[in-house]
């Protein structure tokens, strides 16, 4: 039996189909089907009623699109539907806007589409509240991972190995670093073989730090040979 599914007028009939297509066109047939089944209509008001339905914005992100009047631009929407709601709050902080005509690219290559630009500054904005691009210490690191305040940490600069360790370690956000460092103070330095117990009275700043350089000489060396030094001029080192 022929399958019957609705058709668009001067479609032709299955059987008016080639031999060597039949088989295609039947599987197309069946997949509109299942489609029709399981989703409805696939019309194009039903569709763009779903789509609407689906994707409802937040006020910040619509605020956005309507201030860019690029509310129907689907690309855009997109970016700012996916984007990082804390991103799009911090563009929408500024009077920054797209360019509408694209930005020509000095390469020669076609002109930066309102999405690019869009992605290009939401993805700006997230570097600004990353850590500095400059040279940072392991402190600085742990703060701005924690998203503490300089006063917050301005005393761990000066704690010994065993206290920073500790405060390191232990730190999740439910007590504050004084009181951690307080705490540390009291607990005696363990007796053990590994790196992290070594030097406990140390500088902790100083010896955590440490632990994040590339050695390239062995620490009881007495130097280090590189590049096309013979071997003689290396035995009188």
């Amino acid at each position: 039996e022929e399958e019957v599914v609705p058709g668009r007028e001067g479609d032709l009939k299955l059987t008016d189909v080639a031999e060597d297509m039949r088989e295609a066109v039947q599987g197309s047939l069946s997949l509109k089907r299942i489609l029709n089944e399981k989703y409805g209509s696939l019309d194009e008001s039903t569709k763009r009623r779903r789509l609407e339905a689906e994707s409802e914005l937040d006020p910040e992100r619509r605020e956005l699109l309507d201030r860019w009047k690029l509310t129907e631009d689907p690309a855009v929407r997109y970016v700012i539907e996916t984007a990082d709601l804390d991103d799009v709050l911090e563009v929408g902080q500024t009077d920054w806007t797209p360019n509408l005509k694209g930005i020509v690219m000095r390469n020669g290559r076609d002109p930066k589409s309102a999405a690019e630009q869009v992605h290009e500054k939401l993805l700006a904005a997230r570097e600004q509240r990353l850590i500095s691009r400059d040279k940072v210490t392991v402190i600085e690191a742990w703060r701005a991972r924690w998203k503490l305040k300089e006063e917050d940490v301005d005393s761990l600069p000066r704690a010994c190995h065993k206290d920073l360790r500790y405060v390191l370690r232990h730190y999740d956000g439910s007590r504050g670093v004084p009181e951690l460092l307080e705490e540390a103070s009291g607990q005696m330095a363990e007796d053990s073989e590994k790196t992290e117990d070594a030097l406990p009275e140390s500088n902790g700043l100083f010896t955590v730090s440490r632990f994040n350089r590339l050695e390239l000489i062995d620490s009881v060396a007495d130097a280090l040979v590189v590049g096309d030094a013979n071997l003689t001029f290396s035995s009188l080192l």
